[in-house]
């Protein structure tokens, strides 16, 4: 018996066998990110799944000068929600909260600049607290705060997030 098919040469037919394991590739490499995807997302829901959990409450910030009261909350409001702290709109019985002051003093070169970050437990104790300092020219924070509010908030919130993690495994009550 013959096939009576018009003949495709083997040209046709290495090259359907080379897109056939060009696709195979393309597919098998597609699989594997997605699945690393996948691993990489559920390894952070892990991590993060507890910390999630965790409401704070976040203050206004106090003593900052020009708009920062406003931009240096709303910040670290982002900040934290970005690192999967979830922020109470208002506080609620057993949250931690997040208290945060701006100090601004004289300095040969400027001003300078402290932040300060303090986690709260629901007694009304410390836990922990962060600071930041730096010199900046005099008056720049005298008007709108702009990115800086961002850049303070998100080097602050690397840190309250530490505390934070610190507190949650301190309190069985959250586990």
């Amino acid at each position: 018996i013959r096939d009576r098919s018009p003949s495709r040469g083997l040209g046709d037919v290495y090259k359907r066998q080379i897109e056939r394991m060009a696709l195979g590739r393309l597919a098998e490499d597609a699989a594997q990110r997605i699945a690393s995807l996948m691993n990489a997302g559920e390894l952070t829901a892990v991590r993060d799944r507890g910390l999630s959990m965790l409401a704070i409450s976040l203050n206004p910030v106090d003593g900052a000068p020009g708009d920062g009261r406003i931009s240096l909350t709303s910040a670290m409001r982002a900040a934290l929600g970005r690192r999967s702290i979830r922020v109470l709109a208002n506080s609620e019985e057993g949250a931690l909260m997040v208290l945060g002051s701006v100090n601004v003093s004289a300095h040969e070169d400027g001003q300078l600049v402290e932040v300060h970050w303090s986690v709260i437990n629901e007694e009304g104790q410390e836990l922990g607290s962060v600071t930041q300092s730096n010199v900046v020219p005099l008056g720049t924070l005298d008007g709108p705060w702009g990115n800086l509010a961002h850049a303070v908030a998100d080097g602050g919130a690397e840190g309250v997030v530490v505390l934070l993690r610190e507190a949650y495994r301190s309190r069985p009550a959250l586990k």
